[in-house]
């Protein structure tokens, strides 16, 4: 990609760039921990074993992208004794055959405060000041933090998006109490089997359950000496707690001391990349193609991306951009249509932080 490389012309002295100097306490260094929910739609743990709506939406230009899936409401009947006779009346009943059309138009791309799309910029005069490194690499490395900040956001978004798909009353436990001999806070040993219950009510299987949460999951996680899976990508249970996925944009968006009990599988990341394959065009001065952005723990978000150099201006200009939406995929039982087995806990307790002079 020539583009990439400007001319250079004299150089200013040696450049040196601040991460070389303060190493992850720089802003691009910082915020790791806001990927938590997409990395859990994206992992093994969410998507193996069943079919991702993604697999049949293909990316036309100009066409609608969607998918359609049949689907059966649960059979639902009580039992009666009764004689057989061929002749009796019998009440009618067949299976509701339902179809639900996904349809994925939702464009997503980095925006300013005012919801105005934006776009990472350098011009010849910004190239020109570091042309004693590596241009490539310089821009490359801009291009990355732009990149995860897309991803950051995007996740923000999806937290958000849960929130609004739980259909459940909120349920309220005393989580948290104070140790009576150091007065510190602790988690009650009972919440494991307090979950197990809830669980039970729901008629769903224990062991295809998740926690995730903010500031809550931190504390549980310290209690039971266990690693968040967001912090070391592998499954980490003792006793009986499902594995825990901790997101800073949790507390915001559900409020604090809460943690939502979330089955795998429920909800589904779908999303289409346009310009994928021979559709990718490249050009002298402007290029169309996918790539994949790391989001740790193996897993990774495929995007669109577009580069310009804008001749009348003198800019290089880069976009990325994502088309996707988040998909409830369960529904609930016959005792309960809304029983769907997704849970917002709360913290119900009177221990609080001392507030001190």
């Amino acid at each position: 990609m020539g583009q990439l490389t400007p001319s250079s012309g004299l150089c200013i002295p040696t450049t040196g760039e601040l991460v070389e100097y303060f190493g992850k306490n720089t802003p691009e260094g910082r915020e790791n921990d806001g990927l938590g929910f997409l990395q859990f739609l994206k992992s093994q743990a969410n998507i193996q074993g069943t079919k991702r709506l993604s697999d049949s939406i293909k990316g036309v230009a100009g066409k609608r992208r969607g998918v359609k899936l049949m689907y059966t409401s649960p059979i639902c009947y009580s039992i009666c004794a009764s004689p057989f006779n061929c002749l009796e009346m019998r009440t009618p009943y067949s299976v509701p055959l339902n179809v639900v059309d996904y349809e994925i138009e939702t464009r997503y791309t980095p925006c300013d405060g005012t919801g105005e799309p934006m776009e990472l910029t350098l011009d010849a005069a910004q190239y020109q000041q570091y042309c004693d490194l590596d241009d490539a690499s310089f821009f490359g490395d801009l291009i990355m933090g732009y990149d995860m900040r897309f991803m950051k956001e995007l996740n923000k978004v999806l937290v958000e998006m849960l929130l609004t798909n739980i259909t459940n009353t909120q349920v309220s436990y005393p989580i948290v109490s104070s140790n009576q001999m150091t007065g510190q806070r602790v988690v009650n040993n009972e919440l494991p089997l307090w979950l197990k219950e809830l669980v039970a009510t729901a008629k769903m299987d224990y062991s295809e359950y998740v926690i995730f949460g903010g500031q809550l999951v931190n504390l549980i996680a310290t209690k039971f000496g266990l690693r968040t899976s967001t912090t070391q990508g592998e499954v980490y249970t003792i006793n009986d707690l499902p594995p825990l996925y901790y997101d800073r944009n949790f507390d915001t968006v559900f409020g604090k001391n809460s943690l939502v009990l979330l089955p795998k599988k429920a909800f589904q990341f779908v999303d289409w990349t346009q310009y994928e394959g021979s559709k990718a065009f490249k050009g002298e001065k402007e290029i169309f193609f996918t790539k994949n952005v790391p989001l740790g723990n193996s897993s990774f978000q495929i995007i669109d991306w577009i580069w310009k150099w804008d001749p009348e201006c003198s800019k290089y200009k880069y976009m990325p951009s994502l088309y996707a939406e988040l998909v409830k995929t369960i529904g609930g039982n016959c005792e309960d249509a809304d029983q769907d087995g997704i849970f917002i806990i709360k913290d119900c307790s009177t221990t609080v932080i001392p507030v001190c002079p």
